[in-house]
């Protein structure tokens, strides 16, 4: 017995399945909570790129989580008192 053939997840995935040639992107986050500014960024690839990675850690700054941070500031904090 076959079982039925899921849905893509995504275009891109549809056209890898297809065996097409794709072309992704990579943009960075900015640097302010504007969307106007992260827009800028990712309009200009529309109609150009099959899929747009939006990057974590850009810059190769890696830095602890902010909840781990501040879990660790509370436990010190009260290991003190």
């Amino acid at each position: 017995m076959t079982s039925p053939q899921r849905q893509p997840a995504s275009r891109l995935e549809e056209l890898l399945r297809a065996g097409r040639f794709v072309i992704t992107a990579e943009i960075t986050p900015p640097v302010s909570c504007n969307a106007d500014d992260l827009l800028r960024k990712a309009l200009p690839l529309a109609g150009l790129a099959d899929a747009v990675n939006v990057t974590d850690g850009a810059s190769a700054r890696a830095h602890l989580s902010a909840p781990i941070a501040a879990a660790l500031v509370v436990i010190d904090f009260f290991d003190r008192r």
